[in-house]
């Protein structure tokens, strides 16, 4: 009996180990695979933040470079109007034809980009007085036969351009958000399946082990365990055998 429960001892033993060995091996693999996932989860997100910076960061400059020509352009066409108006203002400043002095001011101030148009004399008496409302200031000498009869200041106003670089930067935010949410659907999806795969992996990396403690381990010692019982019974009845000899003979 005492061999019996030793070789029922060895399979109970062998089936714990195998199992206690397979708990083992999974939580050791779930603890790598979930170290290296968040180790790839952290390395993805600082390349998307990354990158969305640049991404962020060359948007603004290309914004700012637009606005730059825009504001640029409008100079040049009040530059333009300036020469339209330096052309022909000396012929009435010399007339003192004020009054079409005012004309030519508020036909240029019928461009939405020119805020106003003043002509003054050299000591900045006013021709004409326009109304200082907004923008910038330009000023254009006029002359005729190398004698300076005054100026032309033209007061620009970039509505325009201001109205241009809100819908672009309306649209680059637009970008920037659909680009954020594309960024983090795709995110959510690659965390998703690491997650799958690592518990797809783990369950096949346990099968393999279960096999192989199966295959070179668990059916070696369950032939052991099964030829130590068989030893264990042929033993026992041998000594039983013996016990009803010895009664025999003492009779």
């Amino acid at each position: 009996m005492y061999k019996t429960g030793k070789s029922i001892l060895l399979g109970y033993l062998t089936k714990s180990i195998s199992l206690k060995f397979i708990v083992l091996v999974s939580v050791m693999i779930l603890i790598l695979f979930s170290m290296g996932a968040a180790s790839l989860v952290n390395v993805m997100s600082e390349a998307q933040s990354s990158q969305m910076g640049v991404f962020v960061d060359q948007m603004r400059a290309e914004q700012r470079m637009e606005e730059e020509l825009l504001r640029a352009r409008l100079v040049r066409k009040a530059k333009l109007t300036a020469d339209f108006l330096v052309s022909n203002a000396y012929k009435y400043i010399e007339d003192f034809d004020y009054d079409y002095l005012r004309e030519m001011a508020r036909d240029a101030q019928k461009d939405p980009d020119i805020a106003f148009v003043e002509f003054y004399d050299i000591e900045g008496a006013y021709f004409y007085e326009g109304e200082h409302e907004k923008g910038g200031q330009l000023v254009f000498p006029v002359e005729y036969e190398g004698v300076r009869l005054g100026f032309i200041e033209i007061g620009l106003s970039f509505d325009s351009v201001d109205k241009i670089i809100d819908d672009i930067s309306k649209r680059i935010d637009e970008t920037i958000r659909g680009t954020k949410n594309e960024y983090n659907n795709l995110f959510d999806m690659l965390i998703k399946q690491i997650i799958i795969l690592s518990v797809v992996g783990v369950l096949i990396i346990c099968s393999v082990i279960y096999f192989a403690l199966t295959r070179f381990i668990t059916v070696p010692l369950r032939k052991i365990k099964n030829v130590a019982m068989a030893a264990a019974l042929k033993s026992e009845r041998n000594d039983g055998n013996g016990m009803k000899l010895g009664v025999v003979t003492f009779r």
